[in-house]
């Protein structure tokens, strides 16, 4: 879409003009995709002169419909970023880009231009932001675009649209300029026009727009039929010879009674393809309608259920409802209802059955793992889509996500979420419900096998015809044979034994291996997507492959009685070696901690080197039992079913003799078999090959493509491409391979708490608090040493009181409250203390007291509600009289400090503002003063306290505990130490002792002693009047002191 319209500017010349524009994104992260763009070009006095927008198809699923209401059947003629880059950068070069949260529009788009190879950062200082003007000009309206709006008096009629809301956001920043014309230059102070390289995206250039109109949403309404006038008209007929493939289609997009875009093209192409006009179309589709009213009637009765589920189809496929109505009022009226052996293809049609595969993608109605479980419960595979599948479930059949893009490539219908239940209802009620359409195909083809069995039937040379049915068993037709022809007829016995003998061995030896290996054979290729003729094999040779593999069985018993089980191979070994060769074989060759060479030696009395003699004969003469016969079948089947991994519970389920222990060996099988075969190892109960490090390091390169930034990837997605198929076993191998399982996600970088705090950022997709952040990261550490942590990585960044985000957001970092006043402040002279409130704790989650006290100390001062940079320095005009906690001591005025575990824990800790008072400490400005292990850190600032660094190592090297009392000294800024106090003993009972000991004094019998220590300590004379000690303590705030005077003076 492109507009034009001229005003003439009045801005100063020379000043770029504005391009203004809105995103509607699948998401909030840089690994989100734009679905639509708008911009809207203004001059510099705010006047629009045109206007540019377009879908984007990000070829992959939306999970946000709800919120800007694009679906992907509206992005299916979209095109895509790359398409219209060029187009884009032309539109915003040589403008000021604005927005309404302009950092989160840049970085989107900044992020799209980046994966086409763009690099640096287009829009760094190129970029207006009116949700910043709004808090200058409208701070009262609130930060949000419809906020700003409804303050300015502008309405949005396409809240959500890109050009809706790029259009309202043009009117607001003409508003503002109208209103503030000097804030918005202010604001515009070093800001440069957009430059993108418009020549290196000259690919993305003419490709033609798709505007969010509704009647460009679809090439024709799926839900009338109407998209047939797509088809050509008076082509010739094809012919029934040319038509089955667009048959095949049809039964497959109609399995949900429901026709997406995708759906509608993929038969328009089809058809145009094949020859097949808009008239020929129409009359396979009567066709098709034709047989579902047969298969309706085929119980002698058509529920109401099955009349609507009819008439819905006709509907899509363009059949007018009058014929679907003739077809549905009796049985008579379908002349051609197939009978007899014409029926047979009806009764073979395809529904959902116990075992299909299907799986689900994008954000569904219903939950789903609600609909996983009721697709398990129902006997369901429930898993990645592979070529096997039966179909796919997508809340949006037109979805780009990377499953239904595959799902189309291999031929897997894609079904919507009321199909599915459909059919899902079938499955569940036994059948009743809908109708399959793939059986209406089955019907409507001649069954080439009838042909056959009807030229059989109509010939009289008088052989019987070959058995059919579950009893065509190779029995029966192996007994068929021998009534023709014996082909041992004329063959001497004795040759006819040997070459049986080695026939039967060599039969024996592949079936062996079949039977062993074929259940994991089966399933490999299942995973790899390749298939047998409709992914199934004959059942005759499923039987045969059942019973081969059938320890029990006949053929298992014969192959036993020639060659010897697996069992047998391991006695006959053992029962052939001498004491010493057993000795090797059980306690170094096999034994999970083996012998050395010399323990053997001393058990034997043979030397270290003999032992390695008889050790290699050993091994040499047990590798040929590994080469071939029983032993190299099992691990075969040991390599079928594990490789490149698997636990040994599981590989022990499959072959359970595995499990037993073996005479002599005094070894489970597995253990024996792990001895004989150098390909895998077991260890810590799994089953890996070549062994456990490199099948970690394997999994380490599978999960390498599949992680985002901060080394995440969906467990699910990590099942679909794992050779493992139970989720479970999964988790459990990824743990076991060192890495982090937190619910449904794996993590591979979570050896350091930021790491793992930036997995679970990157899973959200929005900022957390650390609250949030340690339970969804499953920690183990305290909650505090997991805060401090965070501080440690530059891939995390504060952006709240206690709020994180990924710095690849590109938020705006909380850098304190004093800072955040400092940038508002200074950006308008002075701010009102009430605005300052609502902007921060609504952004930040700072409380307002916290602003309140941090507008009033420092650099900042308020008066009459106002809050403005302090025109004289804050001076510290504390008294150490005054300050509860100081008293003289040395002629000095020191510290008595109680200590906690914070302090032990290495905390720092504040100390009354009087103690700091005559040190000339300037605000914020830390002071180092020299101690006995170096400096000491002491500041004075913050919300306008003194802080002190901390003291851990001096009190561990004093042996001070938590509860212990010590003496924090400053020696007047010369010095700082700190000593032992005399302990608090004494009881409130004691009177004046207690007082004294409270000031850190010695307390002793005589209430006129104590009393003189106390006056001294609180800075006064030893004679002081009680009214002059009793006032200090009040000054002091030190309730504990006035209320023992209280009772002993008043």
């Amino acid at each position: 879409m492109h507009t034009q319209t001229h005003h003439s500017p009045s801005a100063p010349s020379g000043a770029a003009p504005f391009a203004v524009v809105d995103v509607e994104t699948t998401g909030f992260s840089n690994r989100d995709r734009v679905l639509e763009v708008a911009v809207v070009h203004a001059d510099t006095d705010g006047s629009v002169t045109d206007r540019w927008t377009t879908l984007v198809n990000p070829r992959r699923d939306i999970p946000n419909t709800r919120i800007h209401g694009i679906s992907g059947s509206d992005l299916v003629h979209a095109p895509t970023f790359a398409d219209i880059a060029g187009d884009l950068a032309e539109q915003l070069s040589g403008r000021v880009f604005v927005a309404h949260n302009a950092a989160f529009d840049t970085r989107l788009l900044g992020a799209e231009f980046a994966r086409l190879g763009l690099t640096g950062s287009p829009f760094t200082d190129a970029f207006l932001c009116t949700q910043s003007l709004t808090g200058a000009l409208l701070p009262a309206s609130g930060r949000r675009l419809s906020a700003a709006l409804a303050a300015a008096g502008i309405t949005n009629a396409r809240a959500h649209a890109a050009l809706g809301d790029a259009e309202a956001t043009a009117e607001l920043l003409q508003h503002y300029l109208r209103i503030g014309r000097g804030t918005v230059d202010a604001f515009l102070h070093g800001v440069r026009a957009v430059d993108l390289p418009v020549a290196e995206l000259g690919t993305g250039r003419g490709a033609a727009l798709c505007p969010r109109t509704a009647d460009v949403a679809a090439p024709g309404d799926a839900g009338d039929g109407t998209w047939l006038n797509q088809l050509a008209s008076g082509v010739p007929l094809a012919g029934r010879g040319n038509v089955d493939e667009y048959l095949d289609l049809l039964g497959v997009t109609m399995l949900d009674r429901e026709l997406s875009v995708h759906e509608i093209q993929q038969l328009t192409d089809c058809a145009t393809d094949l020859g097949i006009g808009r008239d020929e179309a129409r009359e396979l589709h009567t066709g098709f309608v034709r047989q579902l009213a047969v298969l309706a009637w085929a119980d002698g009765v058509v529920t109401d259920e099955e009349r609507d589920d009819i008439v819905q189809v006709a509907t899509v496929l363009g059949v007018a409802e009058e014929e679907a109505t003739r077809l549905l009022e009796s049985p008579s009226t379908v002349a051609d209802t197939p009978t007899g052996a014409d029926a047979r293809g009806v009764t073979g049609g395809i529904r959902l059955a116990p075992g299909d595969r299907v799986t689900f993608t994008g954000t569904t109605e219903i939950p789903r793992d609600v609909w996983e479980a009721r697709a398990t419960d129902a006997g369901l595979d429930v898993g990645g889509v592979k070529k096997s599948s039966v179909l796919l479930v997508a809340a949006d059949p037109d979805s780009f996500s990377r499953k239904a893009t595959r799902a189309r490539e291999l031929g897997v219908p894609v079904v919507s979420e009321t199909g599915f239940a459909r059919l899902l209802g079938e499955l569940e009620n036994s059948g009743s419900g809908a109708i399959d359409p793939r059986v209406v195909l089955e019907s409507s083809r001649p069954d080439p096998s009838v042909e056959e069995t009807s030229a059989s039937a109509g010939s009289d040379d008088g052989v019987d015809a070959v058995p059919s049915g579950d009893n065509g068993s190779a029995d029966a037709v192996s007994g068929l044979a021998v009534a023709f022809y014996d082909p041992a007829d004329g063959v001497a016995d004795e040759v006819l034994d040997d070459a049986l003998g080695e026939a039967f061995d060599t039969a024996a030896g592949l079936l062996g291996f079949l039977a062993r290996t074929h259940g994991s054979l089966r399933a490999a290729v299942e995973h790899a997507g390749i298939s047998a003729v409709d992914g199934e094999l004959p059942a005759y040779v499923e039987d045969l492959l059942g019973r081969a593999g059938d320890d029990a069985g006949a053929l298992r018993t014969a192959v036993s009685l020639r060659r010897g089980t697996v069992q047998d191979v391991l006695a006959r070994t053992w029962n052939g070696c001498d004491d010493r060769e057993k000795l090797i074989l059980r306690d170094r060759f096999v034994a999970r901690d083996a012998a050395t060479l010399d323990e053997l030696g001393k058990a034997t009395g043979l030397t270290r080197e003999r032992v390695r003699q008889i050790q290699k004969k050993l091994i040499e003469g047990l590798r040929p039992l590994a080469a071939s016969g029983p032993v190299a079948d099992l691990l075969a089947g040991i390599r079928a079913h594990a490789h490149p991994v698997n636990t040994l519970d599981a590989v022990t389920t499959v072959f359970p003799e595995l499990a037993e222990s073996q005479d002599g060996w005094d070894a489970p099988l597995w253990q024996i078999l792990d001895a004989f075969d150098d390909d895998f190892r077991v260890e810590d109960g799994w089953v890996c090959f070549p062994d456990l490090p490199t099948a970690a390091q394997r999994t380490g390169n599978l999960l390498a493509p599949m992680v985002n930034p901060e080394g995440v990837a969906p467990v699910a997605d990590v099942l679909e491409r794992s050779s493992l198929d139970d989720e479970a076993v999964v988790r459990e191998w990824l743990r076991t391979c060192g890495y982090h399982v937190v619910g449904r996600h794996v993590f591979t970088r979570a050896g350091s708490i930021p790491a793992r705090a930036a997995a679970v950022l990157s899973i959200a997709g929005h900022p957390m608090s650390v609250a949030e952040i340690y339970a969804a990261a499953s920690e183990t550490k305290s909650d505090r040493s997991f805060r401090n942590g965070l501080y440690a990585s530059d891939a995390l960044m504060r952006v709240g009181v206690d709020k994180w985000a990924l710095t690849r957001w590109e938020m705006e970092e909380y850098t304190g409250i004093a800072d955040l006043i400092a940038q508002r402040v200074d950006a308008r002279g002075e701010v009102a203390v009430d605005e300052l409130i609502e902007e921060l704790t609504g952004a930040y989650g700072v409380s307002a007291q916290s602003v309140r006290t941090y507008a009033s100390v420092g650099d900042f001062e308020v008066d009459g509600g106002v809050v403005r940079r302090r025109a004289e320095p804050m001076t510290n005009s504390a008294t150490p009289e005054d300050a509860n906690g100081l008293y003289m001591r040395n002629g000095r005025w020191c510290y008595l400090m109680t200590v906690t575990k914070d302090h032990l824990r290495g905390s720092g800790f504040t100390v009354p503002n009087g103690m700091t008072a005559d040190l000339g400490l300037e605000w914020n400005e830390p002071r180092e003063l020299p101690c006995d292990w170096g400096t000491h850190r002491i500041v004075w600032g913050n919300v306008g306290v003194s802080s002190v660094g901390s003291i851990k190592r001096v009190l561990e090297s004093m042996g001070v505990g938590k509860g212990d009392r010590v003496w924090i000294d400053l020696h007047q800024g010369e010095y700082f130490s700190v000593t032992r106090a005399l302990p608090a003993t004494v009881e409130a009972s004691a009177g004046t002792a207690w007082l004294a000991e409270h000031v850190g004094a010695r307390p002793v019998e005589d209430d006129s002693e104590n009393t003189a220590a106390v006056a001294l300590a609180l800075g006064l004379k030893a004679d002081a009047p009680r009214r002059k000690i009793l006032a200090r303590f009040r000054h002091r705030s030190d309730s504990d002191a006035v209320d023992l005077l209280e009772r002993l003076w008043m």
